[in-house]
């Protein structure tokens, strides 16, 4: 078993334990606040991409406005110190474009993610978070244009065209609003470079064997609703009694 194996279970089982406490805790429990928020999610992502097969190659910005959203389970140990975790979706990919053979390939993936962070700073004002991400692609969609033009779609359930499992580190700042900006990267290549397939006369082909792939996505994250009721800008109540 790989290191990269243990330390996924291991952190796979540290968010169970974690989901299990919070949904038996109470709103307040010992002077500390707990709270759910579900957040929709806009993206801007590009790809640190090279391919061996390619004299030139670059990675045009790619927006994704649907369908991207998150609930997250916060817990804040104080005014100043907390974590959260949750559940997602979110619509993650890149555009790779090769202007010598005027070819251009998007690649997305719907992926569901359960991030693990730390929030840091004045948690009812501006603060800053950073953490660490695991997501399970679960569609898997490809375009080529050639010229131009839409040659040809693919898409797939669970494709072994993308890693099973991706990674990576994310961080972000909190605005008082309750809007965040997030920048992420991705740890693992995007595309599986061992993914076989085969051609018309039954060759194998490995068509993703020399791409590099690593993502980088910014975001801006909208709050929708915090604990099953509307969101509105009014920052989270402490008690007043509390000494931190």
């Amino acid at each position: 078993m790989s290191i990269f194996t243990t330390f996924s279970k291991s952190c796979l089982g540290l968010i169970l334990i974690l989901f299990l406490f919070f949904s038996t805790s109470s709103a307040y429990s010992q002077g500390r606040l707990y709270y759910s928020q579900t957040e929709l999610e806009m993206i801007f992502s590009y790809a640190d991409l090279s391919n061996e097969g390619q004299s030139s190659s670059d990675s045009p910005v790619r927006w994704s406005p649907v369908l991207n959203i998150h609930t997250h389970y916060h817990f804040d140990f104080n005014r100043h110190f907390g974590l959260f975790t949750g559940l997602g979706v979110k619509n993650m990919g890149f555009i790779a474009s090769y202007p010598d053979i005027k070819q251009r390939r998007k690649h997305r993936t719907y992926n569901l993610e359960i991030p693990i962070a730390l929030k840091l700073g004045r948690l009812n004002k501006w603060h800053f978070y950073g953490g660490y991400s695991f997501e399970v692609p679960i569609h898997y969609k490809e375009k080529l244009f050639l010229n131009g033009e839409k040659e040809s779609v693919r898409r797939h359930w669970f494709s072994d065209r993308a890693p099973r499992l991706m990674h990576g580190l994310f961080a972000g700042v909190v605005f008082p609003s309750g809007t965040h900006l997030k920048v992420q990267y991705y740890l693992n290549n995007f595309l599986n470079k061992d993914f076989e397939t085969v051609d018309l006369d039954g060759n194998i082909l490995r068509p993703y064997e020399g791409i590099s792939a690593n993502v980088w996505a910014i975001s801006l994250n909208f709050p929708l609703t915090k604990n099953n009721k509307f969101y509105y800008q009014k920052p989270p109540t402490y008690q007043a009694s509390l000494n931190y």
